[in-house]
């Protein structure tokens, strides 16, 4: 657990970091060797906690502070104040239009706006009806911002090549 896969591992098979040589794939897959220290990262965890900024006017407010994690593809939401219940989680794949980078009122970049397509709730939700949401955070540094922001577009791009 917390090992980075190959790219194998999509299709249910894995390589472990630091192998000398490992068989990947069915039992009736040719054999692959892996070189030590050659590993490709597909995924990694983030999380970070963040403030939720809304428009007031002119300028940003905070509305409230949350958790926000990307793994696996995924960018989850957390409930205002809550390290377990996930208000939204997104596909980043599939449902994020937009990520980027703002500058902070202290010039550092480390705000992050998402653009998001989250299904409607009701009737709607029946028919997968979506709608689209913006989210602004304020992250604690410009490093962590930049760390989120770089993971989110390593999904997208990859959703471009696959």
């Amino acid at each position: 657990a917390g090992r980075p896969l190959l790219p194998e591992a999509r299709a249910g098979w894995a390589r472990e970091e630091n192998e000398e040589e490992v068989r990947v794939g069915a039992p009736e897959a040719p054999k692959i060797v892996a070189v030590k220290d050659h590993v490709e990262r597909v995924s990694r965890s983030l999380e970070a906690e963040v403030a939720r900024l809304t428009l007031s006017r002119s300028n940003f407010v905070v509305h409230d502070r949350r958790l926000l994690s990307v793994s696996c593809g995924l960018l989850k939401i957390f409930s205002p104040g809550s390290t377990s219940s996930v208000k939204l989680s997104i596909n980043i794949a599939e449902d994020l239009d937009e990520c980027t980078l703002q500058r902070a009122q202290d010039a550092q970049m480390r705000r992050l706006f998402l653009s998001v397509r989250r299904p409607l709730q009701g009737w709607a939700a029946a028919e997968g009806a979506k709608e689209q949401k913006l989210y602004f955070f304020d992250f604690e540094s410009d490093e962590i911002a930049a760390e989120f922001h770089n993971e989110i577009h390593t999904t997208l791009e990859r959703r471009k090549i696959g």
